[in-house]
């Protein structure tokens, strides 16, 4: 069910994400975050190296249209949903079927650049080894948490949250697609 979860939120903001909102609360907004952006392209990363590139599909281009309004929504397709955004700390957050929380990496009056924020991960008794990938331990995290990732690797004394590369139906995937990733940043464009 988690992974069905976290899936369903990947497909979503692989969708919908650019950014746009309100100051830290005030009713004082970005410019720059306001308007209609296109997806370009995403990228993966495991342990700071690019595993994998997803380009959206031409013919598939509006599935990867972003558009952020004044007022805290945000639209993608039909559907609208509330966002808020920190300038001081460079945080988008989306509300989908929970609060999905994004650092922006990059902004400008053209282009924009957001990477997904993982959530802590916890272990417990029942985590087990489940694989290797570019000579770490993969950790299968039983938690039990919907909104935290399913897998970790350690690096030291942390414990950095990963999950597998799913692809999008509607891009083109180059790279490992049997991978893990511990930082997905998504590259936007501005079109309006």
């Amino acid at each position: 069910m988690r992974r069905f979860f976290i899936l369903a939120v990947a497909a979503i903001s692989a969708i919908a994400l650019g950014s746009c909102g309100k100051e830290d609360g005030n009713n004082s907004w970005n410019s720059d975050l306001v308007g209609t952006w296109r997806i370009t392209k995403y990228e993966y990363k495991f342990d700071g190296k690019t595993v994998g590139v997803e380009i959206p599909m031409e013919d598939e281009e509006d599935e990867a249209i972003c558009i952020f309004k004044k007022g805290g929504e945000c639209q993608i397709g039909d559907i609208p949903m509330p966002y808020s955004y920190s300038p001081s700390t460079h945080t988008l957050e989306i509300t989908m079927l929970g609060k999905v929380s994004f650092s922006i990496r990059k902004l400008t009056s053209s282009e924009m650049v957001w990477s997904d924020i993982f959530p802590a991960v916890k272990t417990t008794a029942k985590d087990k080894k489940v694989d290797e990938y570019d000579g770490k331990a993969i950790y299968e995290s039983n938690d039990y948490d919907i909104y935290a990732s399913s897998y970790y690797y350690k690096k030291g004394d942390r414990l950095i949250p990963c999950e597998e590369i799913y692809p999008s139906v509607w891009t083109t995937f180059t790279g490992d697609e049997d991978g893990y990733y511990d930082e997905r940043l998504a590259y936007l464009e501005r079109v309006e």
